[in-house]
C-alpha cells in the first residue's frame, strides 16, 4: 500500500506515467491513489521527485476486534553508516583534485599551449619539455660523484 503526502506531491506525473496499473491519477493539483487498483509494484515511490509517496506497511488484523493496524508512514532516513561513509570518502576526493591540480593540469597546459602555437612541422617531444620531465624526475638533477684520483 502506498500513501502520497499532498504537501510534497507537485502533481508532475512521473507517478501516473510509471503505474502499469493505471491506479495513480492527477486531480485537484495532487496525485490520488485508487487502492482497490493498485498492485504494490511500488515503483511510482521510486520515481517520484519529491519524495511524496511512501510506501506503508499493513500489519495483520488485531485479534481483540479484527481492526486494521496501519504503521505509520516515514519518509526514508540515511542509515549512520552511509552518512559516515559518504563523509569519509571527501579527504580521499580532495587529495586527488590536489594532485590532479598540481601535476595533471599544468603539463595539459603546456601540451595545449604547444598545440595552439605550433605553426610549422612537429617539434620533438626533447626540445619542447625539459629531459627531467621526460624521464619522470619533476625537474630535479641527480648528483654525480666525482673519482678521486688518488685511490685507483
Amino acid at each position: 500500500m502506498i500513501q502520497i503526502i499532498e504537501q510534497l506531491c507537485q502533481a508532475c506525473g512521473a507517478c501516473v506515467d510509471i503505474c502499469p496499473q493505471r491506479a495513480i491519477r492527477i486531480a485537484n493539483g495532487v496525485a490520488v491513489v485508487d487502492e482497490v487498483a493498485c498492485d504494490g509494484c511500488y515503483r511510482c515511490v521510486s520515481v517520484c521527485p519529491n519524495e511524496a509517496i511512501l510506501r506503508v506497511d499493513v500489519v495483520d488484523a488485531a485479534a481483540d476486534g479484527g481492526a486494521m493496524m496501519v504503521r505509520e508512514a516515514q519518509p526514508p532516513v540515511a542509515s549512520p553508516r552511509a552518512v559516515a561513509r559518504s563523509a569519509a570518502i571527501w579527504p580521499v576526493v580532495g587529495s586527488a583534485l590536489l594532485w590532479a591540480g598540481r601535476e595533471v593540469l599544468p603539463r595539459l597546459a603546456d601540451l595545449a599551449l604547444d598545440v595552439l602555437t605550433r605553426r610549422g612541422g612537429a617539434v620533438a617531444l626533447s626540445q619542447r619539455v625539459s629531459p627531467a620531465v621526460v624521464a619522470g624526475r619533476r625537474g630535479h638533477r641527480q648528483r654525480q660523484r666525482q673519482r678521486r684520483k688518488g685511490n685507483r
